[in-house]
């Protein structure tokens, strides 16, 4: 809800009088409820990425007979996550093309963990093509590879409540409104993911 009242002040249409409503709401939420977490113990370290399209982390997750592929920019938190039906490099290769590098252009550099689809001569043959440097996790420590973790854990979140609500949308659709909210709320420093890319919201 914090971040809710802060998209709606940023858009100045916010009015005290909405703070009653909103206290409703959140109280009388079934959702909340059920996919409420306990507050994780924030970590501090030196950021990797000074820029956007600096470094890039992928990460995969597999929802229902589905993969979710996530992407996120290591500096702005902004990601992008789309749909791919099988595990298999040459598929990840494609969606990182026509979803990241096709609109923001050639990062510097990715980081994934070491699944077999990230780890392949495939990828490293098209990212030494491309001047790419790749970088991986060790084995086993999800949490090395954290800042991607938690963005799309965050997506995830957001995609299980859309399809809670709305299951006659389809799920790439829920997939992209669940990005949207994602990078349009306040997430780093007061700023949304799309605002130090793009120069504000949508």
């Amino acid at each position: 809800m914090d971040r809710l009242k802060a998209l709606l002040q940023d858009a100045n249409i916010w009015c005290e009088d909405f703070e009653e409503e909103f206290t409703d709401i959140e109280r009388s939420c079934e959702l909340r409820k059920v996919f409420a977490k306990t507050p994780s113990r924030p970590v501090v370290a030196f950021p990797m990425a000074r820029d956007f399209n600096e470094i890039v982390a992928m990460d995969l997750k597999q929802y229902k007979d589905q993969w979710i592929l996530h992407m996120v920019d290591m500096w702005s938190r902004y990601s992008v996550s789309v749909l791919i039906n099988r595990k298999k490099t040459s598929i990840v290769i494609d969606a990182l093309m026509t979803n990241w590098v096709g609109i923001f252009g050639v990062m510097k550099a990715l980081m994934t963990d070491n699944g077999d689809e990230f780890t392949s001569d495939e990828l490293r043959e098209v990212a030494s093509i491309l001047s790419i440097q790749v970088g991986t996790t060790a084995a086993f420590s999800p949490y090395r590879n954290g800042l991607c973790e938690r963005v799309h854990a965050i997506t995830d979140h957001k995609l299980m409540k859309l399809e809670v609500e709305n299951s006659d949308v389809d799920l790439e659709t829920l997939l992209f409104w669940a990005n949207m909210a994602k990078n349009s709320l306040q997430m780093r420093n007061g700023y949304s993911s799309h605002q130090p890319v793009f120069g504000r919201n949508p």
